[in-house]
């Protein structure tokens, strides 16, 4: 999920997870699960202010194709 630097700081972002987590609810889903760059400190602000937890116990790995 990306939002325009024009629509941050507008509310947008918090609405969406907000109604990403309701949905979730409603279809019983135990978890959601994203990622964010090392780098990236304001989105990390942003999900750690809505309550989410980095999960220190998980490597992500890739192949470059």
């Amino acid at each position: 999920i990306y939002i325009t630097p024009k629509f941050r700081k507008s509310g947008i972002g918090k609405r969406f997870f907000k109604i990403l987590i309701k949905e979730a609810k409603e279809n019983k889903c135990g978890r959601i699960e994203w990622a964010v760059l090392d780098w990236n400190i304001n989105a990390i602000r942003f999900y750690e202010n809505l309550g989410a937890k980095w999960l220190n116990d998980w490597k992500y790995y890739r192949f470059i194709l």
